[in-house]
């Protein structure tokens, strides 16, 4: 199946975070998604996202929160899962990114993720978040945005 992939916009995002919800997964916040994402569109719309961070001081980028369309059939999953994967696998390399991190948080997308080349480093991961209130830095020691 052919998938259109377009830079995450606002619009498009809306959609995306229900479905964490949709799936049963709880929310997710806004605030822990990295500014820069990618979606995979088929013709029932958005099928499937995720976003690209890199890792400050070293050439490592992270592929986080890989989520898909509730309800798509298997092939429609596969096929927008990879979609998302090359698509950020090929902005890495061109910012320079030596080496992708990625978590899975379903077996479905380990799966997709081993056919696109990851491997296995840690099992048993959960994914935590606390936000914090913002102190200027007090001494030296503090590294500067």
């Amino acid at each position: 199946m052919a998938m259109r992939l377009e830079v995450i916009t606002p619009e498009i995002l809306q959609v995306i975070l229900r479905w964490w919800e949709d799936r049963g997964d709880g929310s997710m916040p806004a605030e822990l998604l990295p500014p820069f994402g990618v979606v995979a569109i088929d013709d029932e719309g958005p099928a499937a996202a995720a976003w690209l961070s890199e890792v400050r001081g070293c050439p490592v980028g992270n592929i986080d929160w890989l989520v898909g369309r509730p309800g798509m059939s298997p092939t429609t999953a596969r096929s927008a899962c990879r979609a998302v994967f090359a698509a950020l696998e090929a902005e890495a390399a061109r910012i320079g990114i030596k080496m992708l991190f990625a978590c899975a948080y379903r077996h479905s997308i380990y799966r997709e993720a081993a056919r696109c080349g990851f491997t296995e480093i840690s099992r048993g991961v959960i994914n935590m978040a606390k936000p914090l209130a913002y102190v200027a830095p007090s001494h030296p020691g503090v590294l500067p945005r």
